[in-house]
């Protein structure tokens, strides 16, 4: 049964006082039933407050919630939790839950899901997972899952989500950089991410909704069908120089948005290394310059 379902108790209960009555005392029994319906509707009353209580504690319960069914299927989610991924819980309801995920997560996820539901044991499972949650500021998630069942006996799984996009970016940085560490408190602006190969794997949601792009648009080379034309061959011919040296770049260039308008960014790329200091890729920071570039336009115009 889902937790965003109103949930409906029914309790009975008979007088210990249930003697042989004799014609005369059979008029009483209206009485008796009006005595009982009062009881079990305040009986009734009160577990509902409780449940109501129960249900606003999980709402408010400062983590991000999920129940989903054996298909993947959200069956509720806490308001607290909804709201931090930039939803309404009614957006996700009856919505499938890989489709919040990043597009190249989701079979990782599916294996999660699998191997839990094929296990007889209350064994719980765990990853990390990046999201693609355009609204929401948060970008990996620490999931613990496990499976219980319902009244029914059917199969639900329960998933425990916990922000830990902090701890990414500072997993990703090197203490020797600082400006690392400086990308590390940038999420409210453009963040990309390579593997080690120069592809890009990531992009966060301010870039998204500059763009009006889904992730899947973007990954790999697709987000080079948003740089303009007369800006792609400056760009990419700076990008292969810094990954053949494995070293900083910066570049400006104007990038289609949401609406259709180029908007000027200056993007900042820095390599990343493991602690045997082998190239892992690049992680940058965009952001919009295009008031800075107006303003200094319109200052040479009047010179």
């Amino acid at each position: 049964m889902s937790l965003n379902q109103p949930f409906n108790c029914y309790q009975t209960h008979q007088k210990q006082n249930l003697v042989s009555a004799k014609s005369s005392s059979l008029e009483l029994v209206p009485e008796t039933t009006s005595n009982l319906e009062i009881y079990t509707t305040e009986a009734l009353r009160r577990i509902q407050e409780e449940l109501d209580w129960y249900r606003n504690l999980y709402d408010q319960n400062p983590g991000i919630n999920f129940t989903v069914d054996s298909t993947g299927m959200i069956l509720s989610v806490n308001q607290f939790g909804a709201k931090h991924l930039g939803y309404l819980p009614s957006d996700l309801h009856q919505r499938l839950i890989f489709n919040i995920f990043a597009f190249f997560e989701r079979e990782k996820l599916s294996d999660l899901l699998t191997r839990l539901l094929k296990n007889s044991s209350e064994k719980v499972e765990d990853g990390e997972f990046c999201l693609n949650c355009p609204d929401s500021q948060i970008i990996w998630l620490k999931i613990k899952a496990r499976k219980f069942l319902d009244r029914q006996q059917n199969p639900i799984i329960l998933m425990d989500c916990e922000d830990i996009t902090a701890d990414k970016l500072a997993q990703a940085s090197n203490p020797k950089e600082n400006s690392l560490l400086e990308l590390a408190a940038c999420i409210p602006v453009m963040l990309w991410m390579t593997d080690n190969q120069g592809v890009h794997n990531f992009f966060n949601s301010s870039w998204l909704k500059l763009t009006g792009r889904k992730i899947e648009q973007e990954l790999g080379l697709g987000w080079l069908e948003n740089l303009h034309p007369e800006d792609k061959n400056a760009y990419l011919s700076t990008y292969s120089q810094a990954i053949k040296e494995k070293q900083k770049f910066q570049i400006q260039y104007r990038l289609k948005s949401a609406d259709g308008d180029y908007r000027w960014i200056s993007d900042k790329g820095v390599p990343r290394f493991s602690s045997d200091n082998d190239f892992i890729g690049y992680i940058g920071c965009c952001i919009d310059i295009t008031e800075c570039k107006k303003l200094k336009w319109q200052l040479g115009k009047a010179k």
